[in-house]
């Protein structure tokens, strides 16, 4: 009775001294204070830890204030205790040293590099540090205009992206850039989205801030309402109406507006800051952008819509023969139809009209350049200087990685794919990491980023079926398939992860369950493209077949089906490059060259180039050492500038190969392997065949092992295993693998190589029993 009685008397005091009411008070005056610093933070970038700062103050200071509060809440005067006198100047002094010197972080503004130029020059420069740096995505405004008035949607973003990137601070993702963003949603591009979809797009992408709005008309001029939230929380930052004469005026004004909010004027960054009116940064011909916006939006579009892209990139070079931008995308797009001396002339008229544009538009219209002319070392120096100078830009990391990943130097693309991620990148480099682990086998890697990526971005399920491939390519089957099952079933109408499972029976050895999976996908198959990918998994199934006929059969169907959504210029060189192995295999030689001369005759420009490849490719498959000794330097320098300076050890491999060295063949494919940071899954069986033969025989047992474990019914790898099994004498398992192999092989094509390989192994091993 007397305890309840003493809490009573305690509150009813500590209400009289009115504690509950001023700590109330000061509570939210503290949060108030913290809302304020968090924007001063965001606003004007003064220190990178403000927050933290004020934060650390005030929760040191709640005793004191606590204690004064008890002391002197009662109305009237009340007189200073010695504990006051002591506690509270201390915890001024204790809160402001806490604050400053557990948070005594502060950022640079800027800080200084040095880069080395494609001329070779020498130069030092002053970068933005990352705590300075703002990250923007742009979507297609809203428009209530007049027909034919909707290519506004795409222009004031386009223009808006040039403008912002003018500072070395700002990254800006324009519309075309967002289109796989889009598909990941099941959206439209470029169709205006959801409020929520474009929080989530820009947060995906690490962006600060994400801008859309509103075009209309106000008596005869343009009025742009623009619309700016933070995208970590989709509340506005800020928003404003302009009213302008054209498009460009709208830009400009918009810009600077924005950027009085990003940044503060007078921050000194001992850099110099460029701020060209947009119409000098793409065009100032209003039909030229028009032509130029909608030569983007087909190039965004895939294969199919490349022609028409050509013909609008064309229109906008008649309008406008100075803007750079038009003739870039122009060369781009005749690449992507192989037509390649168009695409050089065309960069070449976009480098001369790039010299007064701002630094990042010429660097990407000078890699551009570097990659058409195949100038492939000056291509990776300009983009090693770009990741210097702009460390936020996702562009030179993507690029980066592509490039060395082509010249088969998985190791440097690995470090750039981990420098990205320092630099706050996500998403696809997540994705790439990922497959470069898988390359390499190293699988725990690879699961590690493949988690974290289903972690961040659990609604894109196509790129998180990765998971898949990794447990398959471990070797844990079962688990692949579990996978892939349950990934169908949530997913019933995506054919890719059906093919998926089909791929999984086919390790298992149940190909009769394989074929019904294909037939469910070929059903299911709604687009173009899903058809061809489930086509080109089926010729995978009857390649393990050995059933040849039909793989020539079906990939018949998907070539047809391909030149619906490319043109013939860009299919061809990828059917006969990609299946020449099958070709020489199946003793298809007249058909191998009778595509090569529809290259030469489709591709006139490139005969030289082309003649080199395909005599290279004829002397590899049919092993003529007389012929792939007389490769001229010429060409081999050619397959060496397109396929990275690590082939030529591939080359001498396998002329040491054709030469019957063989334990110099294999030192060749175990160097390269080293040498590109990759393993030696690429080339396996040749190398298994290396060790068989140069009497390394432990070393190929492990190595086909290997194979065995996540492909058990990959007959190839049987034959070689019991091969190798011969050699060790083993015959009883040899004939073994020799039964399981001819048994998956019963209806095989009779001219197929490995078929007849593996029936004079018969032979041998009949006679051996």
């Amino acid at each position: 009775m007397s305890t309840a009685k003493e809490e009573s008397s305690l509150l009813q005091d500590l209400w009289d001294r009115r504690f509950f009411q001023y700590v109330g008070t000061y509570l939210g005056v503290s949060f108030g204070l913290v809302q304020f610093a968090e924007f001063v933070e965001a606003r004007y970038a003064l220190e990178n830890n403000l927050v933290e700062k004020v934060l650390i103050f005030l929760v040191i200071m709640l005793p004191a204030v606590a204690l004064y509060i008890y002391n002197h809440g009662r109305k009237g005067h009340d007189s200073w205790r010695p504990i006051e006198k002591i506690f509270i100047p201390a915890s001024l002094v204790v809160g402001i040293g806490f604050s400053f010197v557990l948070f005594n972080r502060a950022e640079k503004t800027a800080e200084k590099i040095s880069i080395t130029t494609e001329a070779g020059e020498t130069i030092t420069r002053m970068v933005p540090t990352a705590a300075m740096a703002k990250r923007v995505v742009l979507y297609p405004f809203r428009i209530d205009l007049n027909s034919g008035e909707e290519w506004l949607s795409l222009a004031t973003p386009f223009l808006l992206d040039k403008e912002l990137e003018q500072d070395m601070r700002t990254y800006a993702l324009q519309p075309f850039q967002l289109k796989d963003e889009y598909e990941s949603y099941n959206l439209n591009f470029p169709e205006e989205i959801p409020f929520a979809s474009q929080i989530k797009i820009a947060q995906d992408n690490y962006s600060d801030y994400f801008i859309s709005g509103v075009i209309d008309r106000m008596g005869d001029q343009l009025r742009l309402v623009g619309e700016v939230y933070h995208s970590n929380s989709g509340k506005m930052f800020f928003t404003d109406t302009i009213a302008g004469g054209d498009i460009y005026e709208l830009t400009d004004r918009f810009s600077a507006l924005l950027n009085q909010h990003l940044y503060i004027k007078d921050v000194n960054l001992g850099m110099e800051m460029i701020d060209l009116p947009s119409r000098d940064l793409v065009t100032g011909n209003i039909d030229a952008l028009k032509h130029l916006l909608q030569a983007n939006l087909f190039g965004v579009q895939g294969p199919g819509m490349i022609a028409k892209g050509i013909e609008e990139a064309e229109k906008s070079v008649a309008k406008d023969p100075r803007c750079a931008e038009c003739y870039s995308i122009l060369s781009n797009l005749y690449l992507g139809a192989s037509e390649e001396l168009k695409s050089n002339e065309a960069i070449d008229q976009a480098l001369a009209n790039a010299a007064s544009l701002p630094e990042r538009q010429k660097l990407m219209i000078g890699f551009f350049n570097y990659i058409i002319h195949e100038q492939i070392d000056k291509a990776l120096l300009l983009l090693q200087n770009w990741q210097k100078l702009y460390p936020n830009d996702l562009t030179p990391y993507s690029q980066l990685i592509g490039l060395y990943r082509r010249t088969q130097e998985i190791g440097k693309a690995k470090e750039v794919a981990l420098s990205a991620i320092e630099n706050g990148h996500r998403g696809r480099i997540l994705i790439d990491l990922a497959k470069m682990y898988i390359d390499t086998e190293d699988f725990n890697e690879a699961e590690k980023y493949m988690e974290e990526f289903s972690r961040l971005y659990p609604h894109k399920a196509k790129e998180r079926s990765l998971l898949g491939e990794i447990y398959l390519q471990r070797g844990d089957l079962q688990k692949a398939k579990n996978f892939y099952e349950d990934l169908s079933v949530v997913q019933a109408t995506e054919p890719s992860y059906i093919i998926k499972l089909a791929g999984v029976f086919d390790r298992l050895g149940e190909f009769s369950e394989s074929e019904k999976l294909f037939d469910r996908a070929l059903k299911l198959a709604q687009r173009t493209q899903d058809s061809i990918e489930v086509y080109e998994a089926i010729e995978g199934h009857f390649d393990r077949l050995g059933q040849f006929n039909r793989v020539f059969e079906i990939l018949a169907l998907r070539e047809t089906l391909m030149e619906k959504v490319a043109p013939p210029i860009s299919v061809k060189p990828q059917i006969v490059f990609t299946n020449w192995p099958r070709l020489f295999l199946t003793q298809r030689e007249d058909e191998y060259h009778r595509r090569i001369d529809e290259l030469l005759e489709l591709l006139p420009e490139r005969a030289r180039i082309l003649r080199c490849v395909a005599d290279f490719l004829f002397n590899m498959g049919t092993e003529n050492l007389e012929g792939y000794e007389a490769t001229p330097p010429e060409c081999k320098q050619i397959i060496i500038q397109s396929s990275g300076e690590h082939f030529e050890i591939v080359y001498n491999a396998a002329l040491a190969e054709l030469r019957g060295n063989y334990g110099e063949a294999a030192a060749g494919y175990e160097a390269y392997a080293d040498s590109t940071g990759q393993n030696d899954k690429r080339f396996s069986h040749a190398l298994s065949k290396m060790y068989r033969l140069g009497d390394q025989i432990e070393k190929a047992v492990i190595l086909m092992d290997r194979n065995l474990e996540n492909d058990p019914n990959q007959p190839i790898f049987l034959l070689e295993r019991a091969r190798i099994a011969k050699a060790q004498g083993d015959l009883t398992y040899a004939q073994k693998l020799l039964d399981k192999t001819l048994n998956i092989w019963n209806n095989a094509d009779a001219e197929y190589q490995y078929y007849n390989e593996a029936l004079e192994f018969q032979q041998e091993l009949g006679e051996a029993l």
